[in-house]
């Protein structure tokens, strides 16, 4: 009997380990950005402040319509 169930926990391992890379989510930004805050302003737009890399005074704002695609607004 155990040698039964340790072959069904091995199968069962085997099939359910690679479900768990599925559906990973990537960042969409190609900068380095840190401290986000997202707000959802009364325009219906999503608006993105953090501290980025390359930002002249330290900070970095995005705009966005679907919280996917993000327009650099400086």
């Amino acid at each position: 009997m155990k040698k039964v169930l340790w072959c069904v926990l091995c199968l069962l391992t085997i099939v359910c380990i690679p479900a768990f890379g599925e559906g990973k989510y990537t960042n969409p930004l190609p900068v380095k950005f840190g401290d986000p805050y997202v707000l959802l302003a009364s325009d219906g737009r999503y608006y993105m402040y953090g501290t980025g890399a390359g930002a002249v005074d330290g900070f970095c704002a995005y705009s966005s319509d679907n919280l996917i695609d993000w327009k650099p607004e400086g």
